[in-house]
């Protein structure tokens, strides 16, 4: 059964990565990549966050190691692929130690196909790398502290050190391994702390010698101010709900016009069935890890001990949430702050099921059983069938316009174009926007870049020729030869139009 899992998985974060979001966040770390494999030495810093700081390098670091082979973003994005198919695995092996064979299995079912778990699969973002390394602090600290097993020291505790450096959230995960340090104390040798430390101590070093400092530069802390919306999105992405956010408009209307009441509705209650149970997993992992403290200190620390992974996976739910209520960041949240939750909501969903079908009468417990693993199948299928129905309306849109914007795909065609034009002209691109100011798109920029090694290297050459570039998903395009003086060749590739302006005055760029 989990071969066909991870067959599942692999052909939903795998197939069709031409159609993956490549915006500037994903541009500027392949730009980092290619920088330092260029011989410009390893970058100190990722790209920026949303609240004004840089990232440490980790991400990119991480990325040099498919780097090495090819560049292509497509090639970087399998590989960010391919860690979530191994997540995936280990959501369903760990699920198994810490819990059982059924919550293991089922957690592992609802992880491969829930929709946002894979779009969070499936591009060059930090927050797509989260859940193998927050499986790796959950089983690792599982084992080390309910087994004894010392081999899991490591991937436990370099996994937890470099999960800030990748987003910032993951403090949280550095946080509980501390703490599970401190509390159980895990008998292992010094030569473990050293690899850990020099491990850590080589990817934080460039940053820290470098750019620590950008942290003054943040935003001003601001009152502290009660939010629910963390609580909502951790089970938002569990299944479909808040996809808008990616669609909007247009693109959220004519997309939902595509599915089908039949399998519209019984997703959505599914899906609410999934955060209530989650909810309520939530409610009894609490009250099981409570209980214990009513016998004495000493009988509650042996018996967290032997439930390390459960207590960790809980641990993992409630700082970030509870940390929303009194951080002292006027910040809005979104959903990928919450990736590294994966798997914990489908183990708590799958261990609340596993609960109540146990609490059934043996006389209809395997009827019982059936129909939750029938509704689990059902929910899988009709979460497939929604990626299915996505993928093909941002395959005839070519992207959408919300969040998810412009397909990698049609970029990549106006970038060639662009190419093609210049090579033949003997001349260097410059990009403007329908205003006449320069464009700064750093997409577009890389992607010149990367075919250039398709079609041959521009001369060089003081000649330049200039391109204005609109993207539009859902409308039809306006027509804007007339705007300018030039003559002009206008092409279309899906939503993005490229103007290539003939013999335009170098005076255009300054206006």
């Amino acid at each position: 059964m989990i071969g066909l899992i991870l067959l599942a998985t692999a052909w939903l974060r795998l197939s069709r990565l031409d159609l993956m979001e490549f915006k500037k966040d994903e541009a500027l770390s392949v730009m980092m990549i290619v920088d330092a494999l260029s011989g410009q030495g390893l970058p100190t810093h990722s790209i920026a966050s949303s609240v004004g700081v840089y990232n440490p390098p980790i991400l990119i670091y991480l990325l040099l190691m498919p780097g090495l082979f090819s560049s292509d973003p497509i090639w970087l994005t399998q590989f960010i692929a391919l860690l979530n198919v191994a997540a995936i695995f280990l959501c369903y092996w760990f699920g198994r130690k810490i819990w059982n064979d059924r919550v293991g299995l089922i957690a592992a079912v609802l992880f491969a196909t829930s929709p946002w778990a894979v779009i969070y699969s499936r591009k060059i973002w930090a927050p797509d790398c989260m859940p193998i390394f927050s499986l790796l602090v959950l089983g690792g600290l599982h084992q080390l502290c309910a087994h004894g097993d010392r081999r899991w020291f490591l991937p436990a505790t370099i996994a937890a050190g470099l999960m800030p450096g990748i987003h910032f959230v993951g403090l949280f995960a550095a946080l509980i391994v501390g703490l599970f340090i401190l509390v159980f104390r895990p008998k292992v040798g010094w030569t473990n702390w050293l690899v850990a430390g020099a491990v850590l101590a080589m990817m934080y070093l460039p940053f820290l010698l470098k750019d620590w400092s950008t942290f003054k530069s943040g935003p001003p802390l601001s009152a502290p101010a009660f939010s629910v919306t963390a609580f909502v999105l951790a089970g938002e992405i569990m299944s479909h709900f808040g996809i808008d956010y990616l669609l909007l408009g247009d693109s959220a209307r004519n997309f939902y016009q595509t599915l089908t009441p039949a399998a519209f509705v019984p997703l959505t209650f599914l899906g609410q069935a999934l955060m209530m149970l989650f909810a309520a997993g939530f409610v009894g992992l609490t009250v099981k890890l409570v209980q214990p403290f009513r016998h004495g200190l000493p009988v509650a620390l042996s018996s967290l001990r032997q439930k390390a992974g459960k207590l960790a996976a809980w641990l993992l739910v409630i700082l970030p949430l509870a940390s929303c209520i009194v951080l002292p960041l006027n910040k809005k949240i979104y959903h990928h702050y919450f990736t590294m939750l994966y798997p914990v909501q489908f183990w708590l969903f799958a261990a609340a099921l596993d609960w109540g079908l146990a609490k059934i009468p043996s006389r209809g417990q395997r009827l019982a059983q059936w129909a939750g693993y029938g509704l689990v199948g059902i929910t899988a299928a009709l979460q497939i069938i929604f990626l299915v129905k996505l993928a093909g309306f941002i395959d005839q849109q070519g992207g959408t316009t919300g969040d998810y914007g412009v397909s990698y795909r049609h970029k990549l065609a106006a970038a060639e174009y662009v190419v093609i034009s210049c090579r033949d002209d003997r001349a260097q691109p410059r990009l403007l926007a329908p205003d006449r100011t320069p464009l700064q798109l750093p997409e577009y920029d890389y992607l010149i870049t990367v075919c250039q090694k398709k079609t041959g290297v521009l001369p060089e050459t003081e000649n330049w020729r200039q391109f204005v570039i609109t993207e539009r998903v859902g409308d039809s395009q306006p027509d804007l030869t007339r705007e300018f003086e030039a003559p002009v060749e206008r092409r279309n590739f899906g939503p993005v139009q490229v103007l290539r302006l003939s013999d335009a005055p170098s005076q255009a760029l300054m206006k």
